[in-house]
């Protein structure tokens, strides 16, 4: 599961719901939070809370190795067949 709850008060809520499920959870805010603090312009648009390319390019790589790191990406499992 991947969470992109930028400020969302229910973030907490589904991470604890997955925890308790075994449900593997790759929270996105903190990463991208911490990114931003560094040069927002780099992944947000001036202004917006949208991500631009770069951003998009960024919560990509985050994703692919969340995946890949838990066998369902390219390097194993039926998603990298």
């Amino acid at each position: 599961m991947v969470l992109i709850c930028r400020g969302s008060r229910h973030a907490a809520m589904v991470i604890a719901w997955a925890a308790s499920r075994g449900v593997p959870v790759l929270d996105l805010e903190p990463v991208m939070a911490a990114a931003a603090a560094r040069d927002a312009t780099r992944l947000y648009f001036p202004g917006d809370s949208h991500w631009n390319i770069a951003g998009h390019e960024f919560a990509g790589r985050l994703v692919a190795r969340f995946l890949i790191d838990r066998g369902l990406g390219r390097g194993g499992g039926a998603a990298g067949r």
